[in-house]
C-alpha cells in the first residue's frame, strides 16, 4: 500500500527555522511556527480595516476567537472579524510592551503597529528609511514570526 507523499506545506511546517536573534525571547520555542499561521496572520494584518475579510479568515474560526465574538460582540455584525481584530491588536500591544527598550525589536513592533493601522510595506519602508525589499524580507518575516508566536500562545492559553 502506497502512502501519499507529503505536501510542501506539511514538509515545511516541520522544518526548523533559525531563531530571531538575541533580541527576541525564543528560548522556549521548540519548533518553527508553521507557515500557515504566518500566512494567515499576514493576511489578517493586511485586512484589519475589513471586518468581512477578517471574518472569513480561518483564524476567526478558532475556538477562542469564537468565544470572544460570542461574549463581547454578539450583537455586532461579523463578530468573529471584530474579535480577531481585537486579539491581534492585543498581541501587538503585548509584544510592544514585552520588547520595549530592546533596540533590535523596536522596529519589529513598529512594523506590526504600522501594518495593523493600514500602511503598506512600501509606506513602512519609507517611514523606516529603508528599501521596501529589505523591510519585506527582514522585518516583515521576523515581525510575523513574533506575532504568530504570541497569537498561538494567547489562543492556546485561552482554549
Amino acid at each position: 500500500m502506497k502512502t501519499r507523499p507529503k505536501t510542501r506545506l506539511e514538509t515545511r511546517a516541520r522544518s526548523r527555522r533559525p531563531g530571531l536573534g538575541s533580541d527576541a525571547n525564543t528560548a522556549d520555542r521548540d519548533e518553527a511556527i508553521p507557515e500557515q499561521w504566518i500566512a494567515r496572520l499576514n493576511h489578517a494584518l493586511k485586512s484589519m480595516a475589513d471586518r468581512g475579510e477578517l471574518n472569513r479568515n480561518p483564524l476567526s474560526r478558532l475556538r477562542y476567537v469564537q468565544r470572544v465574538a460570542e461574549e463581547e460582540y454578539h450583537d455586532q455584525i461579523l463578530p468573529r472579524g471584530l474579535a480577531l481584530r481585537r486579539i491581534i491588536l492585543e498581541c501587538i500591544r503585548r509584544l510592544t510592551a514585552a520588547l520595549e527598550g530592546e533596540s533590535g525589536s523596536t522596529k519589529l513592533c513598529k512594523y506590526l503597529e504600522l501594518r495593523a493601522s493600514g500602511l503598506s510595506c512600501r509606506r513602512i519602508s519609507e517611514e523606516f528609511g529603508l528599501t521596501r525589499e529589505h523591510v519585506s524580507r527582514l522585518y516583515r518575516r521576523k515581525a510575523l514570526e513574533l506575532l504568530a508566536q504570541e497569537f498561538i500562545r494567547v489562543v492556546g492559553r485561552n482554549r
